[in-house]
């Protein structure tokens, strides 16, 4: 399920630009030129202002925390003297072996590293659809997002 909610953020914002790039960048002026037009710059700046807006009032609930948390004495932990000094060259050869053994980190690091070297193709692909395809700023952006992120999402997760 959490998996599955990490695709709804995408599939709105994606879906939200392509509405936003439908207008003009300058909300009352009327450019006279064609959407599918190379220079028609649509408005992205719509996207930003909602984004800052919903920032603003998701973190209002972050102000009634209190400053400091009140410690449980029988909770906190003293450090042991028996465990070796991670500052030390020993200390760094033993935590790097620990690190190196856990599968799961190692696996998460590379999925992780895959993500970012694929980025390239997500920036890119709304400008090949504009080009190949011959379509609006708009109908890329929802072909490259939108479409393609709701259908990932429809993925059967484990």
């Amino acid at each position: 399920m959490s998996v599955a909610m990490r695709f709804v953020g995408p599939v709105i914002g994606y879906g939200f630009a392509s509405i936003c790039l439908l207008f003009y960048e300058k909300p009352f002026y009327d450019p006279q030129i064609a959407r599918t037009d190379p220079r028609f710059i649509g408005a992205w700046w719509p996207g930003f202002l909602l984004l800052a807006i919903f920032l603003f009032l998701s973190s209002l609930p972050l102000f009634f925390f209190p400053r400091r948390f009140k410690v449980n004495s029988r909770n906190a932990t003293f450090p042991n003297p028996q465990t070796i000094d991670p500052r030390t060259f020993a200390g760094f050869l033993v935590k790097s072996k620990r690190v190196l053994r856990n599968v799961p980190l190692l696996y998460k690091t590379f999925g992780g590293t895959m993500s970012i070297l694929s980025l390239g193709y997500v920036v890119y692909l709304q400008k090949y659809f504009k080009a190949q395809f011959r379509k609006s700023q708009s109908e890329a952006n929802f072909f490259s997002g939108f479409v393609s992120h709701s259908f990932v999402s429809l993925r059967k997760h484990n």
